[in-house]
């Protein structure tokens, strides 16, 4: 399954593969497959294959960052309240999300208010949390990263 997307001119692509995404296994060469020219037609665009490829997230770390990000917004912002203009956006289903090696036939649409509104019905009662409220999170963050500088 594809982990690393390049897009860049294949020939300066090959000239990193050995820098950052050296984190492959030394007896496993990397594969390169060539995206169709309708995912993106500026760029040879390269998917590098790892396998068994994952990313360890350390949850303090994330709780730094996040908190480090929001104290961010809260400087940059006026008042303790962002103002979000649209509400509509495009999703893509999570099983076509991550197989970048094919353009995404499913879009559907999501709403913003309601992502927010199962945050908010989880402030009132906490012991309903599930993980993909971290999706809903994610949802209302990119909105706000989006308009905030």
């Amino acid at each position: 399954m594809p982990h690393v997307a390049l897009t860049e001119p294949a020939s300066a692509a090959r000239r990193k593969i050995n820098g950052p995404l050296a984190s492959r296994a030394a007896d496993q060469p990397p594969q390169f497959r060539l995206l169709p020219s309708s995912v993106h037609s500026r760029y040879r665009v390269m998917i590098m294959l790892m396998t068994e490829w994952h990313l360890d997230v350390s949850l303090a770390e994330l709780r730094r960052s996040f908190n480090l990000l929001l104290d961010h917004v809260e400087a940059t912002t006026e008042g303790d309240i962002i103002r979000l203009d649209e509400d509509y956006f495009w999703s893509i289903p999570q099983d076509e999300l991550y197989a970048v090696d094919s353009v995404p036939s499913n879009l559907t649409m999501g709403q913003l208010s309601w992502s927010w509104q199962h945050l908010t019905d989880l402030l009132a009662d906490p012991d309903q949390a599930i993980g993909y409220h971290l999706v809903w999170l994610a949802e209302v963050l990119r909105a706000i990263g989006q308009k905030t500088h």
